[in-house]
């Protein structure tokens, strides 16, 4: 008999997927992404000088056909959004 490995954690912070919308490239400070969203889950600065913040939360069970999560990764460029990228789970 098989028991356990139905575990449910949560992972990261939970932001307002809505405000995804209102992020505008070239326009969107950093100090307003971080009003918006909250501090990242991180913040990678490459050599070119981009900065990357990076925000994740997930609802991950041990059956992972019940797991849902979002992730959202904000570029910026002299303190301005430059692209972003979301992947967003169906809940």
């Amino acid at each position: 008999m098989f028991w356990g490995c139905s575990t449910y954690n949560t992972v990261g912070q939970k932001f307002d997927t809505t405000a995804i919308d209102r992020i505008e490239l070239g326009k969107t400070t950093e100090s307003e992404v971080i009003s918006m969203l909250g501090a990242p889950r991180s913040e990678t600065m490459l050599q070119n000088g981009i900065v990357i913040y990076t925000y994740v939360f997930g609802d991950i069970s041990g059956f992972m056909a019940n797991s849902a999560v979002d992730s959202l990764q904000i570029q910026l460029y002299n303190g301005v959004v430059i692209n972003k990228s979301q992947t967003l789970s169906k809940r």
